[in-house]
């Protein structure tokens, strides 16, 4: 059997800096990868089928991207047979935290491993993007700069260690990605630029407390979520300098100097009927693509 940590993300920056054709948006952001992490195991299967489970009913199910990693690789690689594999959820649902993806990536990582197929970066790179636009990040993080549709990625030099504390306020909306980009309207374009300082700012060893963050969803989705903006609120009134959104959210994250600073501002939020979570920015690459999956 083996086993393998699926780390989530956060976007540092999330601009978007035009359309394309087929109707996609092109962004530019700055993705960095955290410490929360759900846990996925692997064993192989005599048969041809694959089977999945989850501690989580209701994200078992065909739609799941861990099955639709799978059945894409078996099918590429024409492997005989199939496998066992359980997902240990931890990272919210629908958060703007990437964990679906980030199944996704580790599934096809894992499988390639497990089932000794031995393809190169590149070919689980392009089955990654047909999978979905935040999938390949997770293969080359921790720290990069995606593009385009979110699948072009380039890595950047890893950001510092830095401490930070998240709060997932709850919403309930069907499709939310696909509904928060259709609230965005030309005026919220921007060009990139900020996105490409905040990654020269993190090449030149500046802490995350530093970077000047931005998210184009921020807006819109506190103006359709007002738990949003209560939860932000409430993690300034808790210490928090900075608060962002990460992807098109509903999860918020702060940046904090240290343990002790995040556990502070988690006690009172806490107090406050939040449930905070406390985590790490990723650091070593080498740990994170090659360390990742153990016997």
């Amino acid at each position: 059997m083996l086993t393998a940590k699926s780390f989530g993300k956060i976007n540092i920056t999330l601009e978007i800096i035009g359309r394309f054709p087929d109707g996609y948006h092109q962004i530019v952001s700055v993705m960095q990868a955290i410490e929360l992490c759900d846990t996925l195991s692997f064993k192989h299967s005599s048969s041809q089928h694959i089977n999945f489970g989850c501690n989580m009913p209701i994200i078992q199910n065909d739609q799941n991207l861990v099955l639709k990693a799978a059945r894409l690789l078996k099918e590429y690689s024409e492997h005989p047979y199939g496998a066992d594999i359980h997902l240990e959820k931890i990272i919210p649902v629908s958060s703007g935290l990437g964990g679906g993806s980030s199944n996704a990536a580790i599934t096809l990582l894992t499988l390639n491993q497990l089932w000794a197929l031995n393809l190169n970066q590149d070919t689980l790179t392009m089955l990654a993007k047909k999978i979905g636009s935040d999938v390949a990040f997770f293969l080359n993080g921790p720290s990069c700069i995606a593009e385009q549709k979110g699948d072009k990625i380039t890595q950047i030099k890893s950001v510092k260690p830095t401490n930070m504390v998240l709060v997932v306020p709850k919403i309930d909306l069907q499709e939310k990605t696909k509904s928060m980009y259709h609230r965005i309207s030309i005026k919220d374009y921007t060009d990139g630029k900020l996105s490409f300082k905040t990654a020269k700012l993190i090449e030149a060893g500046k802490l995350p407390t530093n970077y000047p963050m931005y998210n184009v969803f921020k807006k819109v989705a506190i103006a359709r979520f007002p738990e949003i903006s209560f939860a932000e609120k409430a993690m300034i009134e808790s210490g928090a300098s900075q608060v962002q959104l990460s992807g098109s959210g509903p999860s918020l994250f702060t940046f904090t100097k240290s343990t002790n600073e995040s556990e502070r501002i988690s006690e009172k939020l806490a107090a406050l009927g939040y449930n905070p979570i406390i985590s790490k920015t990723l650091h070593k690459i080498d740990r994170y693509l090659h360390e990742n999956t153990r016997v």
